[in-house]
């Protein structure tokens, strides 16, 4: 019988480090935020939370944020497309959240592989 607790002991240790390192990041990269800032810091670690927990609640909060969220104005160009502005909404943030944490949730369940009807 093989005795595979250093290994556990690894695998349950090295994402404690990481999670520690990231939190000293965090506690070091707060005070120079703005109120608004560490809200949205805040609320975006929330949704890519609430996105890796599951897929469903994801693809609802995506419709949802599709539906309601504001435009916001970030240039504009001129002779081209008739000089319309370009424009981000909340919806556009909210599939790259979902695009990183669906990543990672294929990162840490193997069996939900990108290419996986490839591979076979």
């Amino acid at each position: 019988m093989k005795n595979t607790s250093g290994q556990t002991t690894i695998q349950l240790l090295l994402p404690l480090i990481i999670l520690l390192i990231i939190a000293a990041a965090f506690a070091f990269m707060m005070p120079e935020l703005s109120t608004l800032q560490a809200f949205l810091l805040g609320g975006g670690i929330i949704f890519f939370i609430i996105c890796l927990a599951s897929t469903e609640a994801a693809l609802y909060l995506l419709i949802f944020s599709m539906l309601l969220s504001p435009e916001f104005v970030v240039g504009t160009t001129k002779g081209a497309s008739l000089g319309r502005g370009v424009t981000l909404r909340f919806d556009d943030f909210a599939i790259l959240i979902i695009g990183f944490s669906w990543l990672a949730k294929m990162a840490i369940n193997k069996q939900l592989g990108l290419f996986l009807w490839a591979c076979s």
